[in-house]
């Protein structure tokens, strides 16, 4: 689910331009989107762009090819591609 830029905090209370979810696009390629619906290729994803973020992102697993990458954003935070992100569990 994506959030516009100007819009309000989703229900786990994730600031709209600053998170990163993993997607697939209609066309079926698969890549990294902000919430205010840009999309970030992951093959050119790098540091400078994690930078962008109000907070720090770990890339925990990486996604090439298909694989299946583990985004997370602090401790209390997890992203699970493709789904949508959730509060991780205490």
């Amino acid at each position: 689910m994506m959030y516009g830029a100007k819009g309000p905090t989703n229900k786990y209370g994730w600031s709209p331009a600053t998170v990163l979810i993993g997607g697939v696009q209609s066309t079926g390629a698969r890549g990294f989107y902000w919430t205010d619906g840009s999309a970030v290729n992951y093959t050119n994803f790098a540091a400078n762009q994690i930078k962008t973020l109000d907070r720090a992102i770990v890339m925990h697993t990486y996604m090439f090819q298909g694989l299946i990458g583990q985004w997370y954003r602090t401790a209390d935070y997890v992203a699970y591609y493709p789904q949508i992100i959730c509060k991780r569990p205490p």
